[in-house]
């Protein structure tokens, strides 16, 4: 992966806590606050087509309210880089969680029901999210 020389104003960028096949994801801080922002996996060259996508992403989300899929605060370009600050959600990825203990089958079924959930309110607003992992 590419290093990231990004200047966001305002942001304060921190360590890398996710990445898919399209993005990346940083833990942040605005202020006193702290945040997300997630950047295309390509920082430089990307088609007018690919930035307009990423920031098409931010519109739409930032129309879905649910408390389990994080809030959008803003989204931008700087140096022709288009980036998304969303609400930093604190926790351990499901892959961590099944590497460190064994659920139950109560916890099992239930963390299906909350990603189901999520992933609903994502299709009711006629989104797709083609990415998604433990």
């Amino acid at each position: 992966m590419e290093h990231y020389t990004i200047e966001i104003p305002g942001l304060e960028l921190g360590v890398l806590v996710g990445q898919g096949a399209h993005s990346v994801v940083f833990r942040a801080r605005k202020g006193n606050t702290q945040c997300a922002v997630k950047l295309p996996r390509r920082q430089a060259g990307l088609r007018p087509e690919e930035r307009n996508a990423f920031l098409r992403e931010a519109a739409i989300a930032a129309r879905v309210s649910d408390n389990r899929l994080p809030k959008i605060y803003e989204s931008g370009v700087v140096d022709d880089c288009p980036f998304i600050v969303m609400e930093f959600m604190e926790g351990v990825t499901l892959a961590m969680e099944l590497g460190t203990v064994r659920l139950s089958s109560e916890q099992a079924c239930q963390m299906g029901v909350d990603i189901a959930g999520a992933l609903n309110t994502l299709h009711e607003k006629q989104i797709l999210h083609r990415d998604v992992k433990p």
